[in-house]
């Protein structure tokens, strides 16, 4: 099969430019829907949203939440319509394969969880130099900070919903549902296409602090993703560890336990670290041995 990288390449630039007009025009949107509701003063929320010091939690989780839906999921769709691909096969809307990946899923986000863990504590060994720390924005975390402020249980669900299901799902169509797919495409190889959707990920959260694992996590993801041929597995990972943050930030203050894992000063046994990889590995290596398997059944039919 020919691989046309041009028109994956000029895919790949449309999706850039529908992604940079799609955050414009929801951003504007998410203005006219926000500022009356929450009553924002106009005149300084550029300022306070700049340094992250705006106040109104509410307002910025419903902002978010427009905003990011018409970043990650309108331009991904705008494309598949432009190019009249099938959401549900571009997007992998199927149940994943092997279906023991379903019950796979939690020991993998448990397994995620010590290794992230780790790999904290390796990005903070790193000494990242002044140019790349530039790149990680303090009015981000700020502002990230300010959504996280929770004063009780409807806080919480709250925030599961829109910090945890929504970019989960928002995210993982854009970045594994779509650009992952692109890149496999461009380069017609896997493993770069993968490594060059998760180093993207990355950066665009802005975290030189926890480069690192967040760098994993999207590897995992975007692996999973790829050998069980399904957008699911992979949503729910990344909703478990968006939720997972959200709910240590609401119990920081009434456990220890919490506190550490909120200020990445958790340290786990040596011996549970290397466990979690190879429980990790070991899934990634049984899906990818059935996608193969399936592969060549496929072929020689």
């Amino acid at each position: 099969m020919q691989i046309n990288r041009f028109q994956t390449l000029a895919d790949i630039f449309m999706l850039i430019g529908l992604v940079i007009f799609g955050a414009i025009i929801f951003g504007f949107i998410g203005l006219l829907i926000c500022i009356p509701i929450f009553d924002i003063d106009i005149s300084t929320l550029q300022a306070r949203m700049s340094d992250g010091s705006i106040e109104n939690i509410n307002f910025l989780k419903v902002f978010n939440l427009i905003t990011t839906f018409g970043a990650w999921v309108v331009s991904a769709y705008a494309l598949i319509r432009i190019r009249q691909f099938s959401a549900k096969t571009t997007w992998q809307l199927s149940s994943p394969q092997p279906s023991y990946t379903w019950i796979a899923i939690p020991f993998v986000f448990i397994s995620m969880l010590f290794a992230s863990a780790f790999l904290i504590e390796v990005n903070g060994a790193i000494t990242i130099p002044e140019s790349l720390k530039q790149f990680s924005s303090k009015a981000n975390k700020q502002l990230l900070e300010n959504m996280l402020m929770m004063n009780g249980p409807k806080d919480l669900i709250v925030n599961i919903l829109i910090v945890g299901l929504a970019p989960a799902l928002f995210e993982e169509i854009f970045f594994r549902g779509t650009l992952q797919k692109l890149a496999i495409h461009f380069f017609d190889h896997a493993h770069i296409g993968i490594f060059i959707t998760a180093f993207i990920f990355t950066a665009v959260h802005l975290n030189a602090e926890q480069f690192i694992p967040m760098l994993f996590l999207a590897l995992v993801l975007g692996y999973t993703c790829y050998y069980t041929k399904s957008i699911w597995p992979s949503i729910i990972l990344h909703f478990f560890n968006n939720s997972f943050a959200v709910i240590i930030n609401y119990y920081k203050d009434k456990s220890t336990a919490a506190q550490q894992l909120v200020e990445d000063s958790y340290q786990p046994p040596v011996a549970i670290v290397v466990i979690s990889f190879i429980a990790i590995g070991a899934f990634i290596y049984l899906i990818a041995k059935h996608y193969h398997k399936q592969k060549s059944l496929i072929t020689n039919e």
